[in-house]
């Protein structure tokens, strides 16, 4: 089993027990191209897992070395793009579900990425 397939069995939290792992392997047994499973093997459950196991890592070392208020501002920026993105870039309305002035969010709005 590849490394990466192994990381996620062991974290995953099996709620159908032994039935569901021996179904997730028959699945992987099935799809493996090579002698070892990879994630691509995997049903499709699982690999959403997988992209969460790994977006989770990812995460954690991204605040790795970073002062309290550096990951703060880094939530913040997410929060902030969270509310343009879900009041599909109405400035105005993100400003009112976030309960901040208008001003307020244009000065603590992530700088454009170029």
């Amino acid at each position: 089993m590849d490394p990466d397939v192994i990381n996620l069995f062991e974290q995953y939290d099996w709620p159908g027990n032994v039935r569901e792992l021996e179904n997730a392997l028959k699945h992987a047994l099935t799809f493996a191209k090579d002698t070892v499973i990879t994630r691509d093997c995997l049903p499709a459950k699982l690999q959403q897992i997988t992209s969460a196991v790994e977006s989770r890592s990812r995460k954690v070392d991204d605040v790795r070395g970073k002062s309290l208020k550096a990951f703060l501002r880094m939530k913040e920026k997410e929060y902030l793009s969270q509310a343009l993105v879900s009041s599909d870039g109405d400035k105005q309305k993100a400003a009112k579900s976030l309960r901040i002035s208008l001003a307020t969010l244009y000065r603590k709005m992530p700088e454009p990425q170029e």
